[in-house]
């Protein structure tokens, strides 16, 4: 799980205290399906705090793909052309790939879990988790073709 604070939206009816959250989960599609519905006003804290769940989007999904894919087409119609990614992921899905002890640029390549999630995004032509020393946070960059 990765948990993402965005910043709040203040609303009327609750005073300005509304906060969203943005949670990545490795799940099967069939177990996240499900948990928008389970997380409709769930009070959490001892009732102090009302969690609902506003969206769900499986990013692995062919129908993701497809919408992304249309997307980048419509941009590089207006001269936009997407050529990399980089993201933030947790130190911990990757410790068993780093040292710990060393900034390290480790290449990833085909059959890698890292490069086959970037494939879902084009072809890749350069896929590379960049780790700095002690950080709790790595950069996954991809080059597409």
């Amino acid at each position: 799980v990765n948990i993402h604070w965005m910043d709040s939206r203040p609303s009327a009816g609750d005073g300005g205290r509304r906060h969203i959250l943005r949670v990545a989960l490795v799940c099967e599609p069939s177990q996240g399906a499900g948990l928008p519905q389970a997380w409709q006003q769930r009070p959490l804290c001892g009732g102090a705090v009302i969690a609902t769940w506003s969206a769900f989007i499986d990013t692995a999904s062919p129908s993701h793909g497809v919408r992304i894919a249309a997307v980048l087409a419509s941009r590089r119609r207006s001269g936009v052309d997407e050529a990399g990614l980089l993201m933030e992921l947790p130190r911990r899905w990757l410790e068993r790939s780093l040292d710990p002890s060393a900034q390290r640029v480790v290449p990833l390549r085909p059959g890698d879990h890292w490069f086959e999630f970037s494939s879902i995004f084009g072809a890749v032509a350069l896929a590379e988790v960049v780790a700095p020393k002690g950080a709790e946070v790595v950069h996954l960059l991809v080059h597409f073709s």
